[in-house]
């Protein structure tokens, strides 16, 4: 059964045939104002291709912006990063489901940035870009953070009570200048940092989750004979 939202990917392979696209012209992060992006980007496969999907699904009944989706493409980047290093050090599982741009059903409009399923485990993450304005990034996290509880907090009342919701929000910072063709290493090194953070907080709710399992619990007694 198809689920609403933006766009399923039914595994990592999937996610990451899709996102191909953005890492074959070396999709960057810049600094340059969302509203400048938009236009500069307008004529992209990936953006076009999701924007007429958000519109043909009616995911909300508020208006799309362009600059919205300029931060999919962004964050479509990321994720697969943070795939890539989980892939790296041996930590990705192939059979996780990722929903991108999840709608909560009763959520008053709510959507979720991505939803990682995985057996009765359900991580949910949003992402929020630091720019411009320093005195604003604590405001900015704590309103992403507060977003993250209230969709954590509808799942939770929704799903089964067997279901283990988690949640994480990952605020990323811009990592190129276009205008000076200038690469901002000390934030493509502050979004490394938070994407093993990210990766290792995925796995650790993975690995509680096959903890879970009944085969794993009964491994787990074998040890104490």
């Amino acid at each position: 059964m198809d689920l609403l939202c933006l766009k399923k990917f039914n595994s990592v392979t999937d996610f990451n045939n899709f996102t191909q696209e953005l890492s074959a012209i070396n999709w960057k992060i810049e600094k340059q104002l969302l509203s400048e992006r938009m236009i500069y980007h307008s004529n992209n496969k990936v953006f076009k291709e999701l924007k007429n999907l958000y519109l043909n699904k009616k995911l909300s009944i508020f208006v799309l912006k362009d600059e919205e989706v300029i931060t999919w493409l962004d964050t479509l980047i990321i994720v697969r990063r943070i795939f890539s290093h989980m892939f790296e050090i041996g930590l990705l599982r192939s059979d996780l489901i990722i929903l991108m741009e999840y709608p909560l059903l009763f959520g008053n409009y709510m959507r979720t940035d991505y939803v990682i399923v995985f057996q009765n485990l359900i991580i949910t993450i949003e992402f929020g870009m630091f720019n411009q304005d320093e005195k604003r990034k604590e405001e900015r996290y704590t309103k992403k953070v507060q977003e993250s509880i209230g969709h954590k907090h509808v799942l939770s009342q929704m799903l089964s009570k067997r279901t283990t919701v988690s949640s994480y929000v990952m605020i990323y910072k811009p990592e190129y200048n276009r205008h000076s063709k200038y690469i901002i290493k000390e934030n493509i090194e502050y979004n490394n940092q938070e994407i093993k953070k990210i990766a290792r907080f995925i796995d650790i709710c993975l690995k509680d989750e096959e903890d879970q399992a009944v085969i794993k619990q009964l491994e787990n007694l074998e040890k104490l004979r």
